[in-house]
């Protein structure tokens, strides 16, 4: 090894370091040592009194008990003469009986214990006896052993530095001096000369080091390749210019042309010769606003780059979409000496875009704005109204009977049917205004810039009238109207959801008005709307809160003249709306799709009172529950009758489901399907209000009826003449009924009269006011007791 240089800064701060530090170690092992030995001494002082007391405290108890002195202190004498012992002494009743020694406070401990005589198994307490023992031998012996303890520690701990020492000096400080030397000396002449050592181990800090050394030669030889080649890039880049896919154009500062690539030629039909000293405006079409041109010139002049899309005029006049990059290229003195444009045909993804946007915020089937679209244009249109104080209308407008056309012709006969009122609407509005389809026969119309809100009567009127002459589909004409409801901003709502409500439900007091005519949103509107809200946000939570009950209304056999069954009339008394109309209620049960859960609470409700009337009453009984066309849109409606029919112990003719029209105009393929699945279990289908629908009789062919019930308007007109329209109604439906095997029940009999004329058809079974109103199911058997005990 090579002598120590110790001039090196290092090696002086790694003398200066070790030696601090071995004297730190060196004190703090010393000191640990004499703690040891300190705690080691201190420990045998303890052993030896407690060994004192346990050997000779029962001689001293006796000789106490037995009150002999003499013994007691020839006793104590004998014992202050062992090693580290100073003073005893034993006290009884707070004097000194007997003591021997010496006492003192100093590096001693003392230790007391209780003298205690056991006589026939009791302990008598008579007296205390005290033990000192000095530690002046413990602390001599660390004295006596310090120095020497301190010197062998210093001596190890300094033999351990200076081999550490000099370990750093072969494995660090060496190497260091060798890399400094080597790094001086490097030049562009040598950068393939690495840099090695002469060590055993490599893969640490210092071969780290060397390894960056001689990457940092290797990156700068590479460098000075790579500025050899520097001309050879530029001649190939030039080569990959002109074969590129995008076009690229440069010009001088002016902007004048002076080169342009083979893919610039072929996309734009200019050749070089056409193009060359003149300025890209030639390529101008009449399409781009002048400012986009000015934001590009401004920004490139000042050295920026800038990117953007043109539409752009080839040599043949086609036009073509472009994105274009333009970046200033700058000289040494920093002056933009050209322009580089890089430019790529985007014809074809702008009209991928256009398609794109189109079936985003297009109607597909009438082209018209869709309802995102439509949504978005009333917000413009009621920004704009607040910013010019004047007023804008929503017009919702719904074809009527629309759905008996789809139906009747097809699906594609309704489309073409909306595609050609698409057209007419279009045709009966002003080009500023907005007509929208939302969906299915639902149209939204929008006017902006009206002064007053009389206005849109003209644009209704002009609506409905377009629509008047008769629509040509397949080789036929049909007759077609709409029910229009219209709210202006800001008299009915100030946002695009209130105002499209407000619409919406003017719209259904048309649909009640008549259909074929408008109406205008009004404060009675808006209570109904604000009732239907309440309704609806009291609903929720009805059945958990149990304020809906099931009510029963007698089903009366006239031949028989007994009752066999009732019908279940489901009904709702809230804390805060107190008795509510189910004509009222259950259309919101089904709008929110709560009549699901609502409806199996009524069949599980009214098929429990069941199968308790039949136990106590009639085994025959039977119960009638409505079932809404929301409810035949659960596939498992079939299979939960028959698992409540089990749970109660009834077989299926203890039910019969009354089933509305609604049921059977719903789009449901599978209806004819849920139906016979219902019969397969036994229960009974009746068709309820018969004779108000239009096609009633094609459903008694078509689906598994059993009884018809005839609707209770039929049976209030009755009482009026014997000759009326409705008694022959009534006649016929009867006689139809029996010539088609089905049972005829008629509801709403109040009157003895009535129910006379209803005999006298020979109808099978009456319900009504007559016999009794719905009643609770602890009222009704009170019922049942009075009527089938009289």
């Amino acid at each position: 090894m090579k002598s120590i240089n110790f001039k090196s800064r290092l090696t002086r701060q790694l003398i200066f370091s070790i030696v601090l530090f071995s004297s730190c170690i060196t004190v703090v092992i010393t000191a640990i040592q004499l703690y040891q030995k300190y705690n080691s001494g201190v420990s045998q002082v303890e052993d030896q009194v407690a060994q004192i007391e346990t050997l000779s405290l029962p001689g001293l108890t006796g000789n106490l008990w037995n009150m002999y002195e003499k013994q007691v202190r020839l006793q104590l004498d004998e014992l202050v003469r062992m090693p580290n012992v100073s003073y005893m002494e034993i006290r009884s009743r707070g004097e000194v009986i007997a003591s021997a020694g010496h006492p003192t406070n100093d590096n001693a401990i003392a230790r007391t214990s209780p003298i205690i005589y056991q006589r026939n198994n009791e302990a008598i307490p008579i007296g205390e006896f005290l033990v000192i023992a000095t530690l002046d031998n413990v602390y001599d012996d660390i004295i006596d052993t310090a120095f020497s303890v301190f010197i062998a520690n210093g001596i190890k701990t300094s033999a351990v530095s200076l081999f550490i020492f000099f370990l750093f000096q072969y494995l660090i400080t060496r190497h260091l001096i060798h890399i400094s030397q080597h790094v001086k000396k490097i030049s562009c002449t040598n950068y393939d000369q690495q840099i090695t050592l002469e060590r055993r181990f490599s893969n640490d800090e210092l071969q780290l080091l060397v390894s960056s050394i001689n990457a940092m030669k290797n990156k700068l030889l590479q460098e000075e390749v790579e500025r050899v080649d520097a001309e050879k890039h530029i001649r190939s880049l030039s080569t990959a210019i002109e074969q590129s896919p995008v076009s690229v154009m440069i010009t001088n500062p002016v902007g004048h042309i002076e080169y342009v690539n083979n893919t610039f030629e072929k996309v734009t039909g200019y050749n070089l010769s056409d193009v060359a000293g003149q300025t890209p405006r030639l390529l101008k079409s009449e399409n781009t606003p002048p400012s986009r041109y000015q934001e590009m010139w401004q920004k490139i002049s000042s050295g920026q780059s800038w990117q953007g899309e043109l539409e752009n005029c080839k040599k043949d006049g086609e036009l073509y979409w472009e994105n274009m990059n333009i970046a200033p290229v700058l000289d040494d003195s920093g002056s933009i000496a050209h322009y580089v444009a890089v430019k790529q045909d985007i014809t074809e993804k702008k009209r991928q875009d256009k398609l794109i946007l189109q079936q985003a915020y297009y109607d597909t089937l009438t082209k018209l704005p869709n309802r995102f679209l439509a949504m978005d244009r009333l917000s413009q249109s009621l920004k704009e109204a607040q910013r010019n104080n004047n007023k804008a209308a929503v017009l919702f407008l719904d074809l009527d009977h629309f759905k008996v056309i789809n139906d009747s012709l097809g699906h594609e006969a309704g489309d073409d049917l909306l595609r050609q009122v698409a057209i007419r609407l279009g045709n009966s509005l002003r080009k500023e205004d907005t007509v929208g389809r939302l969906g299915g026969d639902e149209f939204i119309i929008l006017i902006d810039g009206l002064t007053h809100a009389r206005e849109v009567q003209f644009v209704a009127d002009s609506i409905l009238n377009s629509l008047n002459p008769p629509f040509i589909i397949g080789e036929r004409d049909y007759v077609i109207t709409a029910s229009i409801g219209i709210s202006v901003y800001p008299n009915d709502g100030e946002t695009t959801s209130v105002l499209l409500r407000n619409a919406d439900t003017a719209m259904y007091e048309s649909k009640k008005g008549g259909r074929n005519t408008y109406r205008f949103f009004s404060d009675k509107m808006n209570k109904k709307a604000a009732r239907r809200l309440t309704l609806e946000e009291q609903l929720h939570g009805a059945l958990e809160r149990k304020e809906l009950s099931v009510h029963y209304q007698p089903l009366v056999d006239i031949k028989k003249q007994q009752v066999v069954g009732a019908e279940a009339l489901l009904r709702w008394h809230n804390q805060e709306l107190g008795y509510v109309s189910p004509d009222e209620f259950i259309p919101i049960a089904e709008h929110t799709g709560l009549i699901t859960s609502i409806g199996q609470y009524v069949l599980t409700t009214a098929l429990n009172t069941t199968a308790k009337f039949r136990d106590r009453y009639n085994d025959e009984f039977s119960v009638a529950v409505n079932i809404s066309p929301v409810q035949f849109r659960d596939p498992n409606l079939s299979t939960f009758i028959s698992d409540t029919l089990q749970q109660h112990g009834l077989d299926g003719c203890a039910l019969e489901l009354e089933i509305t029209e609604g049921v059977l105009l719903e789009e449901n393929s599978n209806i004819g399907q849920s139906l016979s699945a219902i019969r397969v279990l036994g229960v009974s289908l009746s068709m309820d209000d018969f004779g108000t629908g239009y096609s009633s009789l094609s459903y008694l062919q078509k689906y598994p009826f059993n009884t018809l019930k005839i609707d209770r308007s039929f049976v209030n007109d009755i009482s009026d003449t014997k000759s009326s329209d409705s008694l022959l109604l009534i006649n016929a439906i009867v006689s139809m009924a029996h010539g088609m095997r089905l049972k005829v029940i008629a509801e709403g009999v109040e009157t003895e009269e009535q129910l006379n004329i209803i005999i006298a058809q020979q109808c099978d079974l009456v319900q009504g006011y007559y016999f009794s109103r719905p009643l609770p199911e602890d009222q009704f058997i009170k019922y049942l007791d009075t009527y089938l005990l009289s």
